[in-house]
């Protein structure tokens, strides 16, 4: 547990790491302060697993908007408010993007098990991008070869 002993009153004041705003260095509470105490002296934050200052209300846009009903905060459009909380979209965000990366990364495994597939398929039948290139090479040659019959004098 991290104590800093420096302060005024010689208590020792429990801190902790704020991941996104606030200061490296937040005080919790002192030791036998209680909760209401605890709220007197850091208003700003709401609680120990704070990640810093409350963030305004915010107008959704449709996007948000999908976003909430698709992270289960409100069942219908009509019922999301004109202004929400911050964190609230936020965490809606942030539900929406974990789950379209999961949405892509399965496409992708989809993707590359369907391309594995198609490649063993067209191994079997014979075809390969040598083969390929050969025939490329032949019909480009054979066009060469006619134009340029075409263009000679008899």
């Amino acid at each position: 547990m991290n104590f800093l002993t420096i302060n005024p009153s010689k208590k020792p004041i429990a801190v902790t790491r704020h991941l996104i705003g606030g200061t490296f260095l937040q005080p919790i509470r002192t030791l036998g302060q209680t909760a209401s105490a605890t709220a007197s002296c850091s208003p700003a934050y709401s609680g120990p697993f704070s990640l810093g200052p409350p963030k305004p209300k915010l107008i959704p846009t449709t996007l948000d908007r999908v976003f909430l009903r698709w992270s289960g905060h409100y069942v219908e459009g009509d019922a999301i408010p004109r202004l929400i909380d911050g964190n609230v979209i936020h965490r809606a965000r942030s539900l929406a993007i974990v789950r379209m990366n999961l949405i892509f990364m399965f496409a992708a495994v989809v993707a590359s098990g369907a391309m594995v597939m198609s490649g063993k398929a067209a191994a079997e039948r014979g075809e390969s991008l040598q083969q390929q290139n050969l025939d490329w090479h032949k019909h480009i040659n054979d066009t060469h070869k006619w134009s340029q019959e075409a263009t000679m004098p008899y």
